[in-house]
């Protein structure tokens, strides 16, 4: 069988990787889809938008997450930092669970290197597919596809 796919494959309940990239409004213009069945936890990786550590609260991709304090953080070296060593342009990966209203409870948080190709990324369940507007619905998110994404499995 090949390990590629069109749009038309994807189903609701798929769990997926998204590799893209944030727009203005809020949406996310996928270039790469990932069928996977690897995993449970949602995860985001993307650039710090804003940092409040009075409400312990980060913004990505437009989300907020709340950070408490026993999360854990681990810089590119996997040594442990505290919540005011993250920036806004820093990059960095969260694994969690989205809630409602485009919260993130985060489990762990790692620095990534930016990169100038670094993409936006998410993984989660993939719902309110729409065939027509070639989008769908993941983790709160409105993922665009063009006619040319790749998808793999």
């Amino acid at each position: 069988m090949d390990d590629f796919y069109g749009f038309g494959d994807l189903r609701p309940g798929m769990r997926v990787n998204v590799e893209g990239t944030f727009g203005d409004d809020g949406t996310i213009r996928a270039h790469a889809i990932s069928i996977k069945d690897d995993a449970d936890c949602d995860e985001i990786a993307a650039t710090i938008q804003s940092v409040d550590l009075e409400s312990r609260t980060l913004r990505l991709l437009g989300a907020t997450l709340h950070v408490p304090e026993y999360i854990e953080i681990k810089d590119q070296d996997k040594s442990p930092i505290d919540l005011d060593e993250l920036q806004p342009g820093m990059r960095i990966k969260t694994k969690g669970r989205m809630l409602e209203g485009l919260r993130f409870a985060p489990d762990k948080i790692k620095v990534k290197d930016v990169t100038p190709d670094a993409m936006d990324e998410l993984e989660g369940t993939l719902t309110k597919l729409d065939a027509g507007s070639r989008s769908f619905a993941l983790m709160g998110f409105r993922i665009w596809c063009d006619e040319d994404v790749e998808i793999e499995a």
